[in-house]
C-alpha cells in the first residue's frame, strides 16, 4: 500500500483511501462519488433494457399487423381496390380472374368450390384462368392486376372479381365471403353469357379501334385486347405491349446483363419499374411514379438493394416511366383519339 502526501494540509493517506482522513480533502484525480460508476452503468442497462423492449414491442405488433393484413385479403370483406363504389354497377355478367399454379391444392380447390355452384350462378359469371407458374405473361399479368388493386399477390390462387375485388388464398373459411362477393355483383344481372354481353374488349369501342388501327400501320399486331410490338437495338430487344381491358402499356426486356419491366396506367396516371441487375452483384430496384396532370409534373419513390442506387439514378428511373407515358399519349393524339376514351 503507497502512502500519498494531501496537497492541502500536508498528511499523508493511502493511495487507496478516497479522501484525506485527516482534512477531507479530494485530490482531483479522485471521484467523488464512489458509488456514481454503478450508477451510470445501472442507468444504462434500464436504458438498453426499455429500449430492447420497444424494438420487441414494434417487432411483435408489426408482424402482428402484417399478418392481420395478410388474413384481411381473405376474411376481410373490406378488400376492395380504389374503384369499389362501381361495384355491382354491371350490365353484363360477373368476370372472374383466376390466377392459379398448376398443382397448386388451393387453387383446385376453388375450382372444386365453383363447379359446385349452381348453374344459375355459373351462367352470370364468366371465369378466366391464367397459369403463373410456368407462364412468366401471366405471371406478371397477375402482379399488374395486384399492383392496380393496391396490394401484391403472395401466392395463389389470386381471384380477381370484376378488376375491383380481390381474394388472396382460399380455405374452407372464405366461401361465404367468396360468395357474397359473386352475389353483390349477379344480383343486379339477370341475363346470360352470350356473344353480346361479354366485354368483347377492343372490338366495341370505335376509339380503341381508331387507336388499333393506327398502330397497325406502325408495324403492331393485335390480338383480342393486346398489341405487341418488339424492337431491336444493339442486340437488345424492348418487347412493348398495350393491354386495352387493363388500361397498361408495358415495356420489357430481359436477357443476361439486365432485366427491365415498365409499365404506365393511363387510367390512373400511375406507373411502376423494376430493374434488376445481373452483372456481378444481383441488385433488385424498383420505382413508383405518379403523373400529377394539374401541373404536368411527376412525383417517384425509388427504393434499391444498393442504397446508392436511388439517389444517383432514381430521377432516371422515374423519366423511363414518364417516357412510356409520353408515347402512348403520342400515340392517341397520332391516332386522332382521347387516352381518357380508352
Amino acid at each position: 500500500m503507497a502512502l500519498i502526501k494531501c496537497s492541502e494540509c500536508g498528511k499523508e493517506f493511502s493511495s487507496k483511501a478516497t479522501c484525506c482522513p485527516n482534512c477531507g480533502y479530494y485530490p482531483s484525480y479522485k471521484d467523488k462519488n464512489p458509488n456514481k460508476k454503478s450508477h451510470v452503468s445501472l442507468v444504462i442497462i434500464i436504458v438498453l433494457a426499455l429500449a430492447l423492449l420497444i424494438v420487441l414491442g414494434i417487432l411483435i405488433f408489426g408482424n402482428k399487423k402484417n399478418g392481420d393484413n395478410k388474413t384481411n385479403n381473405i376474411n376481410n370483406d373490406n378488400n376492395t381496390s380504389n374503384k369499389s363504389d362501381k361495384q355491382t354497377k354491371i350490365s353484363g355478367p360477373l368476370v372472374i380472374d383466376l390466377y392459379y399454379g398448376e398443382g397448386c391444392i388451393h387453387c383446385d380447390e376453388f375450382m372444386d368450390f365453383y363447379e359446385s355452384l349452381d348453374d344459375s350462378v355459373k351462367s352470370k359469371i364468366k371465369l378466366n384462368k391464367y397459369e403463373v407458374w410456368n407462364n412468366e405473361t401471366n405471371n406478371t399479368k397477375m402482379k399488374t392486376a395486384a399492383r392496380k388493386l393496391g396490394t401484391e399477390a403472395e401466392g395463389v390462387p389470386f381471384i380477381v372479381f370484376n378488376k375491383e375485388k380481390y381474394i388472396d388464398g382460399f380455405a374452407d373459411s372464405v366461401k361465404n365471403k367468396v360468395m357474397n362477393i359473386i352475389n353483390s355483383y349477379i344480383s343486379n344481372y339477370d341475363g346470360n353469357i352470350t356473344d353480346d354481353n361479354v366485354e368483347s374488349g377492343i372490338s366495341d369501342n370505335p376509339q380503341i379501334q381508331k387507336l388499333i388501327n393506327y398502330l397497325n400501320t406502325l408495324g403492331w399486331t393485335c390480338d383480342d385486347d393486346t398489341c405487341y410490338y418488339s424492337y431491336t437495338k444493339d442486340g437488345k430487344t424492348n418487347n412493348y405491349r398495350l393491354e386495352l381491358s387493363d388500361k397498361l402499356y408495358i415495356m420489357e426486356n430481359d436477357d443476361s446483363e439486365s432485366s427491365w419491366y415498365i409499365e404506365y396506367d393511363y387510367e390512373n396516371s400511375k406507373g411502376y419499374l423494376k430493374y434488376i441487375n445481373k452483372v456481378g452483384i444481383l441488385i433488385e430496384t424498383e420505382t413508383w411514379y405518379t403523373y400529377n396532370s394539374s401541373d404536368n409534373t411527376y412525383n417517384y419513390e425509388c427504393t434499391s438493394d444498393l442504397d446508392s442506387y436511388c439517389s444517383t439514378r432514381g430521377d432516371s428511373l422515374a423519366k423511363m416511366i414518364d417516357l412510356l407515358h409520353t408515347e402512348i399519349l403520342n400515340y392517341c393524339n397520332s391516332a386522332g383519339v382521347d387516352i381518357n376514351d380508352l
